[in-house]
């Protein structure tokens, strides 16, 4: 299974900050279709941070599939958590 790199700004959100058109739909395919990793700066090494930040501005159904998305660690720049081993979007 492919890994699936995804940030919360301009993916997950809008830049308005609301839900993305489709994002239910989105989630459900992804986490069902690869290895899901946040590539965010709300999280660097701990996914709690990104799922509290998106639990007041997303529908519970999407935090159903939002909780499935493991955390990645970064220091200075987000591709350094990119695990380029494996094949990834």
């Amino acid at each position: 299974m492919k890994d699936l790199y995804l940030d919360i700004n301009g993916e997950i959100l809008t830049k308005d900050g609301k839900p993305a058109n489709y994002l239910l739909d989105f989630l459900k395919k992804a986490t069902e279709n690869y290895n899901c990793y946040w590539l965010t700066t709300h999280c660097k090494g701990d996914a709690k941070t990104a799922v509290d930040y998106l639990e007041s501005r997303l529908p519970d159904e999407a935090m159903n599939f939002i909780r499935k998305i493991k955390p990645t660690s970064w220091n200075t720049l987000k591709t350094e958590a990119i695990n380029f081993d494996n094949d990834f979007i």
